[in-house]
This record gives structure tokens, sequence and C-alpha cells, in this order.
């Protein structure tokens, strides 16, 4: 733990570090290939968005299983044979955004920027069995994913056409999710719904690099990664309600309210043209990117028995993921 420590705290250094490397000018570095009245220098204020098309990711989300049983004999003896097949969510690509805005040049060589990611999307299962305890079951996992970012920039030119600008601020995380199950049993007597309502909130310290290459007049490739530590809390509450011939007969409920640290990263790269239009700076850019959560709340397997088996399942441990593509612009004023 101490060593993991160290390494961290070192990684930060370096990037930090980098901070104080004198910055080089567009011209001492090498030629865009734009009109210098496409440039604003200074104070210039910048905004962009981009359209996001993500498909998430996350572990620990089985909905249901499906138990089969046979009966095998022997010469000498029977037995039975049983089977378990999982059943998981599986997210499709969802649509989202993500708005951009910033100034640089606040205070002496910093740089300032704000950025807002948002996304929401749900997945919705239907399993028929017939002839087993379990005749149908319907699922609808429902999630929304939103970030925001306050971070500190400085670039520096390392040499011709090679751009490095190390970045440092604040992070802040929202996750929400919800569950709808309805479980139906043999002739229909019997049914099961659960409903899952949980919500994550968390804010921390995010530290990363953006790398340009200027590979053809106005193009440019890119690629950044950062790295986020972020603490906060969370809060899960899981209801499993029984009714036979109607009544209900059973009304379970676990809640969950904890702070837990968050780690995560961040990988984005692709291509960006940097134009102008009437004097205005502006830019294009394509890419794709992958994001992952650690300790993420999940929701509680088998919540059966009076919620006996549901009690030895850990609210936390599950990853939250995203990777896709994203297309954007910005301009500056």
């Amino acid at each position: 733990m101490i060593a993991m420590v160290q390494k961290m705290g070192g990684t930060l250094l370096a990037c930090l570090s980098l901070l104080f490397i004198p910055a080089l000018t567009a011209d001492e570095c090498c030629s865009t290939g734009c009109p210098d009245s496409c440039h604003t220098i200074g104070d210039a204020v910048w905004v962009g968005a981009e359209f996001l098309f993500w498909r998430p990711y996350f572990s620990e989300q089985e909905w249901a299983v499906v138990t089969t049983t046979e009966t095998q004999s022997t010469p000498n003896s029977s037995f039975e044979a049983v089977e378990f097949d999982n059943q998981f969510y599986q997210n499709a690509w969802e649509p989202g955004f993500r708005v951009r805005a910033g100034v640089d040049q606040f205070a002496s060589c910093l740089d300032l920027s704000f950025s807002y990611t948002w996304i929401e999307g749900k997945d919705r299962k239907n399993l028929h069995t017939p002839g087993s305890f379990l005749d149908l079951a319907t699922s609808t996992d429902h999630f929304r994913y939103q970030t925001f970012d306050l971070l500190i920039h400085r670039t520096c030119a390392l040499n011709c056409c090679h751009i490095i600008t190390p970045y440092f601020g604040l992070q802040g995380l929202k996750f929400d999710q919800w569950v709808d199950t309805v479980k139906t049993s043999s002739g229909s007597t019997a049914n099961d719904k659960i409903r899952v309502d949980g919500w994550e909130e968390a804010l921390g310290l995010k530290f990363g690099a953006h790398y340009d290459w200027r590979i053809y007049n106005c193009l440019s490739f890119f690629f950044d990664g950062s790295f986020s530590i972020l603490g906060g809390g969370q809060d899960l509450k899981q209801q499993e309600i029984t009714f036979f011939n109607s009544l209900n007969t059973s009304n379970v409920t676990h809640h969950d309210n904890t702070s837990v640290c968050i780690p995560g990263f961040h990988i984005q790269t692709g291509l960006t043209f940097h134009g102008c239009f009437c004097s205005t700076a502006y830019y294009l850019t394509l890419g794709y990117e992958f994001l992952d959560w650690f300790n993420i709340q999940q929701v509680r397997r088998g919540l059966t028995d009076n919620g006996q088996i549901g009690i030895f399942n850990s609210q936390l441990g599950q990853r939250v993921g995203f990777q896709g593509l994203f297309v954007g612009a910005g301009f500056q004023f």
C-alpha cells in the first residue's frame, strides 16, 4: 500500500513539474498553416460542445438465474444434475453530450476550463421459461451518469509541432440507477416485485495531460489521459414484495448508506482541425474515448428467504465503464 502511494505521488509530482517548463509560442514551435488573424492572443474565451455515442459496461449486473434440473441415472443410483444460467443486462449504445468552456491565460500562463458530461440509458429484459417455477420475468435497468471538471492547464511546446498540456483540478461525479423487476411463478398465482433505487455522489481531484501533435497544417492528432480519485457517499434501497393469490405475503427492504472512495481513469484519442471563419477561430474534433470507475454501488443478489441471502452480498464492488465515439466543435471570441 505504501509503495502504491509513493508511486502515485511520484507520478503526480512529475505531471505538476511540467507546469514550470517555459512555454514556447506557436511561432517557435511550427507553422500551423492558419492565418494569424484566426488566433486570438491573450485572454481568449472559448466554448464547445460534443455529441457522445457511448456504450456502458456494468459489472455485477445479473438480474435472474434460470435453473435447469435433469434426473440422471447410473447402474447403481440416480441423481439430479442442476445447471444455473445467469442472465445479465446488456446495455446498448446510448447518446449523450458534453459541453466545455474556458479562458486562456486567465492567470499568467495558466488556462482555466470547465466541462459537463451527461448520458442516460436503460435496458429491458424479458425471460420466459414455461414449465419451471419461474414462468415469466421482466426487468428494466435505468441509469443516469453525470460528471463535471474544473481544471487548470499549462501549455508547453516541447519541440516543433509536439505540445503537451498537463492539468489538474476538481472533478465531481453523480451516478443514479433504478431497477424494476417482476417475476411471475407457475400458474400466475405468485409473483415478486423488486424495486431498486440508488444514487452516488462524489467529489475529488483529477490530474492528467493532453498531448497534441500537429501533423499537417491545421490538423492535429491528440491523446489525453487522466486519473481521478474521489470521495463521497452512496445510498441504495432495494425492496422485494411478494404476492400470492393477489395478497401481499412478504415485504423485505435493504437500505444501505455509506461513504466510499472512488478511483477512475479516462483516456481519449482522435483528430482536431483548427480553422477560422470571419476572423473567428474554431475547431472540429472527432475521436474515441474509454473511461472506468471502480467501487461503485451494485444491486444485491439473491434477495429471497426473507432477505437472508442478500444480506451477505456487499453493496460495493461494481465497476462502471463507458467506451465510444465523440464528435464536436467549438470557437473563440
